[in-house]
């Protein structure tokens, strides 16, 4: 009784509840019949949330799996690259294995291939950090001691004094790679570059030609090379290499015996290959080329695929003038290194010296084809181009050298050279001016500008050259030469004041070697101002420095001021000295002639000799005024016919 309705409108609302789709009081609600009520009422708003559910049900499990699919994954591309990193790791480790070996033969450009072909392994990006470090390193040191070598080599490619100055080069390879053997302390240098102690051959190698490359062309650094020499011997500390380097620099007759006993006990057989070359090297500073010719043969023979052995035997051969032999050997040079520009330059030159101009020719192009940018192999290209007349062809050789180095001296000179030589004065002036502007500090371009502008009679532009190439004078006696061209220059300019004082200006800074001649240039100065005691002063200041070029043209000048001055005996005695000094000047000989043959004293005139005189000067230089001489000579020893026929020819 109870559970029933307590009114027929309570019954009535529960109906109405049930129709509404609302829960009913005729039974508890239990949670499930509250929301299915519920559902029934909102019908719509349920389905739509539904789908929403069951979407974002579905996107979760998705998310899931993807999650959990992308982790094997990421953990089968780990495991798969670690196997491609084990892989390159264990490729590079082989190559390094060659390397290794390679570089205890000291086979360096071989060591290089390898090296190369270890980056070309790793560059896929597949290796591990370490082992691409190590790659780069290794290729790092190896690119070093192949850009030495590559200097080494070009610096070595002349035998007739045209040296490509690497002295730059080598300076900046070693900066590069971190060593300014120039600027640190010995000790600092040492130890870095003996860090891996397999280089320490290839490195003195290239320091021992450096220091030899200063000494032909900055003479005077001696602090210099002594600081080359001292980081070689550390790190190249060999006992026999170490004592020969420690002979550098010392007086030849302190160290001559020394090497003669050394020459004389070792056994080639069992030295070095960079052994011999130090040693034989330094045979051929001290004079003992013989020596060191019968060094390298020896070695040559033990050793014949050394590249340096063949190239330095081919070297002493070509200086003694076998070019045969030195074509022979340039051409095993060739063999060992088909790829080396410099060796193919080295077997040109040899070929050129011998006048086989169209082999020498290809191998310069070959070694162009190797090095596009060898600026030494376009200029021996454009002289041999040259002797064969092709003469625009050896132009844009030259100017070719020139793009490339526009300070290459030698291609300047040789440009210039064969410009003159085809009548192109102007343009050879333009050389010059253009080398000025690129190197404006150069002294040798200034002064041989100055000397070219001279030749064409533009002389106060070849003064300003001159003055220019003085202030930049390396030395006391390459300011001297200025000078002395400063004075000519001048004196043809009528300037004498200004030109007596740039010969004294010779005299006070190279009072051994241009003295004299600068005094001879004083005395025809003062002669054509008309001072002839002054000029006879100067003259005999040069006979008292008894300079062998200048004595004999002093007491010839002394004796024209002689004749001038109508002292004839003392001027027949002054020439009689000049002819004794030096027996070939057609000068002294064609002035004694005159003297004798027309001398005022018929008595003391001596036509005979004369005629002697005369002849002689003729054969030594046949020019109008010296056959005139002779004309007057056998006319007065009463030679008609031959007078006539010597005016004749003066005519």
């Amino acid at each position: 009784r109870n559970r029933r309705y307590e009114t027929a409108n309570g019954f009535a609302a529960d109906v109405q509840r049930y129709l509404a789709d609302e829960p009913v009081q005729a039974c508890p609600p239990s949670v499930t019949y509250k929301f299915r009520k519920f559902v029934r009422r909102n019908k719509a708003a349920v389905a739509v949330t539904g789908l929403v559910l069951c979407f974002l049900v579905l996107m979760g499990s998705g998310v899931g799996w993807a999650v959990r699919d992308r982790g094997a994954r990421e953990a089968e591309a780990s495991r798969q690259q670690g196997e491609r990193q084990a892989k390159v790791a264990g490729q590079v480790g082989s190559i390094f294995a060659e390397i290794d070996r390679l570089e205890r033969e000291q086979k360096w450009a071989e060591a290089l291939s390898a090296a190369r072909r270890a980056e070309a392994t790793v560059a896929g990006g597949e290796a591990d950090a370490e082992t691409t470090e190590r790659v780069r390193a290794r290729l790092n040191d190896l690119e070093f001691i192949d850009r030495l070598e590559q200097i080494r080599m070009q610096r070595a490619t002349s035998v007739e004094g045209k040296f490509d100055n690497a002295d730059r080069e080598y300076a900046r390879v070693f900066r590069e790679y971190g060593v300014d053997v120039e600027e640190l302390a010995v000790e600092t240098s040492i130890d870095r570059l003996k860090v891996r102690p397999v280089l320490a051959i290839p490195l003195a190698a290239a320091l021992d030609a450096w220091v030899d490359d200063r000494r032909v062309v900055l003479t005077v650094d001696v602090a210099g090379r002594k600081r080359l020499v001292a980081v070689a011997r550390g790190i190249d500390p060999e006992p026999l290499r170490d004592r020969l380097r420690s002979t550098w620099g010392r007086p030849v007759s302190e160290v001559q015996d020394d090497l003669r006993r050394l020459t004389e006990s070792i056994d080639v057989r069992a030295l070095h290959p960079e052994t011999v070359a130090i040693l034989t090297g330094t045979l051929g500073r001290v004079n003992q080329s013989d020596s060191a010719l019968r060094i390298l043969r020896e070695a040559q023979y033990v050793y014949p695929g050394d590249f340096w052995l063949n190239h330095n035997l081919a070297y002493l051969l070509s200086v003694q003038k076998d070019h045969e032999g030195a074509i022979r050997f340039n051409t095993a040079a060739v063999s060992i290194r088909p790829n080396s520009s410099a060796a193919h330059n080295n077997l040109g030159l040899n070929l050129h010296n011998q006048k086989r101009l169209d082999e020498a020719i290809r191998h310069y192009r070959k070694a162009i084809e190797i090095d596009p940018k060898y600026a030494l192999a376009h200029n021996n290209l454009g002289n041999a181009l040259i002797d064969q007349k092709k003469w625009d062809d050896g132009f844009a050789s030259f100017r070719k050298a020139l793009d490339i180095d526009p300070k290459y001296g030698s291609a300047i000179q040789d440009l210039v050279t064969a410009l003159r030589a085809r009548g192109r004065p102007d343009e050879a002036i333009d050389v010059y001016r253009k080398a000025a502007e690129a190197d404006p500090k150069n002294f040798p371009i200034h002064h041989n500008l100055g000397a070219a502008l001279f030749e064409q009679g533009k002389l106060d532009e070849a003064i300003a050259s001159f003055r220019k190439a003085s202030e930049l004078a390396p030395t006391a006696n390459s300011a001297a030469v200025v000078y002395f061209a400063i004075g000519a220059a001048l004196h043809r300019k009528q300037r004498m004041p200004e030109a007596i004082a740039a010969y004294h200006r010779v005299i006070e800074l190279d009072p051994n070697n241009l003295a004299a001649p600068a005094y001879i240039n004083l005395g025809s100065i003062l002669r054509d101002w008309g001072k002839l005691d002054e000029a006879v002063a100067a003259y005999r200041k040069a006979i008292e420095i008894n300079h062998p070029n200048a004595t004999a043209s002093a007491h010839m000048h002394i004796g024209e001021i002689l004749s001038l001055q109508n002292k004839l005996d003392e001027a027949i005695a002054m020439y009689r000295k000049a002819i004794a000094i030096q027996a070939n000047s057609p000068r002294s000989h064609n002035a004694l002639a005159w003297i004798l043959a027309t001398r005022p004293e018929v008595n003391l005139r001596d036509p005979k000799e004369a005629v002697a005189l005369a002849k002689r000067a003729v054969e030594l230089k046949p020019e109008g005024h010296y056959w005139n001489t002779l004309g007057a000579a056998q006319y007065r020893a009463g030679d008609w016919k031959a007078a006539i026929a010597a005016l004749d020819k003066s005519m």
